[in-house]
């Protein structure tokens, strides 16, 4: 056979240290994005099983000045070490920072932009995904409405935020005619110059359902989330239950944590600058940043879940499942 896959051909990639990578770091012209390592499998099995001419090309890389795309592995701040993955005029080589192989032809080059574009498109690297795969936590209105342009959104709300109810047919959890209203939810456009978007940015998903089985949607939203949620019931004898993210801050990469670090860092020396010259203002700006409405708490706790979904209940089965952004919102802009 005339093609291989390219870790028979490069056999260097089998020094990858799946257990130990951080996070994987992505160029695609002028895109990046960073993964954590939860995405580590899919990115090395994929390159490990690409497609390749067997014949090797003798190539200076250092004449590919312009690499089109660049994978690389990083095994946090403590190790020097890297691994990456470089395409560019359709052929691949490796890296371990030690040398270079020798370039291949990929067979399909279509293949690999299809895989990187998918995960740039990713909704959910940490956390609790949107429940409507076209969206990205924090997503402004008009990115929501370009990645849903077979619906309609009605305005049906903008005090305190801004409320849009979607049309059309959606679906949750197989459910599909038992669902009343979807409704999107966007904290308003920030001004102030510390917040990582001055623009409204999709905070929560709302899916409203009529006679459906309140313990089989807990059970749905359980194996969903993957932990247990916490029943409790308000002031009104409402009965409520939270599921909160199994990823918290501590899972993390090293390049996420360090943006959201620096955001914190911002936020306390804007909050001691506005105290300095309205305490009670800047006080005020300080609560808005809170957990229970979608957005980040300014506490930096290791603990803290990634984000949530609540679920609000009666005994005739008139239901509604809320998904948070939570720490999401400030991660897709802030990157």
């Amino acid at each position: 056979k005339s093609t291989s896959t390219f870790d028979k051909v490069v056999t260097e990639v089998d020094s990858i240290e799946m257990e130990n990578i951080d996070s994987i770091v992505v160029h695609m012209g002028d895109n990046e994005n960073t993964f954590s390592a939860v995405h580590a499998k899919d990115f090395v099995t994929f390159f490990k099983s690409l497609k390749v001419k067997k014949k090797e090309v003798n190539k200076s890389h250092e004449e590919s000045i312009e690499k089109e795309i660049s994978v690389t592995i990083t095994y946090g701040e403590d190790s020097e070490e890297s691994d990456t993955f470089y395409i560019t005029d359709e052929m691949i080589w490796f890296d371990d920072g030690v040398k270079s192989s020798y370039s291949y032809q990929i067979v399909d080059f279509e293949e690999v932009e299809t895989f990187i574009e998918s995960k740039f498109e990713d909704t959910s690297s940490y956390g609790i995904a949107p429940p409507i795969e076209s969206l990205s936590w924090g997503m402004s209105v008009d990115e929501c409405k370009k990645n849903l342009a077979n619906y309609t959104f009605e305005l049906i709300s903008n005090e305190g935020g801004l409320m849009y109810r979607v049309s059309s047919e959606m679906s949750l959890f197989d459910y599909t005619d038992e669902i009343d209203q979807v409704i999107l939810k966007f904290d308003s456009a920030i001004t102030e110059p510390v917040y990582p978007y001055h623009t409204d940015a999709l905070t929560s998903i709302q899916f409203i359902f009529h006679e459906i089985d309140v313990d089989k949607m807990k059970d749905k939203v359980t194996d969903l989330v993957g932990a247990e949620g916490t029943h409790w019931v308000d002031i009104r004898k409402s009965d409520f239950i939270t599921w909160e993210s199994v990823d918290t801050v501590k899972n993390l990469d090293k390049a996420s944590y360090k943006l959201l670090e620096d955001f914190w860092t911002l936020l306390d020396e804007y909050a001691l600058d506005s105290f300095l010259a309205a305490s009670k203002e800047a006080s005020e700006l300080i609560n808005r940043v809170d957990m229970s409405d979608g957005l980040l708490t300014a506490r930096k706790e290791n603990s803290e879940p990634i984000n949530k979904v609540k679920m609000q209940y009666t005994e005739d089965g008139i239901c509604s499942v809320e998904f948070y952004a939570g720490m999401n919102l400030f991660l897709y802009n802030l990157r």
